[in-house]
C-alpha cells in the first residue's frame, strides 16, 4: 500500500514538473535602458543630495558669519545625516566632524560671554 502510494507520488511530481516547462521559450535579453535604470536612480539621488548639501554649507556658512552658532550647528548636523546616507562620499566625514567641534566650541564661548554679560548687568 505505501509502495503504491509512494509510485503514485512519484509520477504525479513529475508530471507537474514537465508541465511547469515552457517549451517554446525565447530569451530576452535586458535592453540597456533596463540594465542602466538604477544606476540612473542612484545618480539622481546623489545629485539631488548633492544640491541639498550645498544649500545646506551655504546656510551654514551664513549662520557663522552672523554669530548665529546654533544654527549653524543644525545645518552641519543636517550635513553630517546627508553625508551618512551615502556612506560618507559626499564630503569627507572628517572635515565635518571638524567643523563640528569648531562650532561646539564657538557655541560655549558665547555662551560664557552672554553669561558675563547677564552677570554684569545685574
Amino acid at each position: 500500500m505505501k509502495k503504491t502510494i509512494l509510485v503514485a507520488v512519484a509520477l504525479f511530481s513529475l508530471t507537474s514538473l514537465q508541465a511547469q516547462f515552457v517549451i517554446n521559450s525565447t530569451f530576452q535579453p535586458m535592453t540597456y535602458d533596463e540594465i542602466v535604470a538604477p544606476l540612473r536612480m542612484y545618480q539622481q539621488a546623489y545629485d539631488e543630495a548633492l544640491n541639498r548639501l550645498d544649500s545646506y554649507i551655504d546656510k551654514y556658512a551664513e549662520a557663522m558669519n552672523e554669530e548665529k552658532y546654533r544654527s549653524a550647528k543644525f545645518y552641519l548636523e543636517r550635513c553630517i545625516q546627508l553625508n551618512n546616507r551615502f556612506d560618507g562620499n559626499l564630503i569627507k566625514p572628517k572635515t565635518l566632524q571638524d567643523a563640528l567641534a569648531q562650532c561646539e566650541k564657538l557655541i560655549e564661548l558665547q555662551d560664557k560671554e552672554r553669561a558675563q554679560l547677564r552677570n554684569r548687568n545685574h
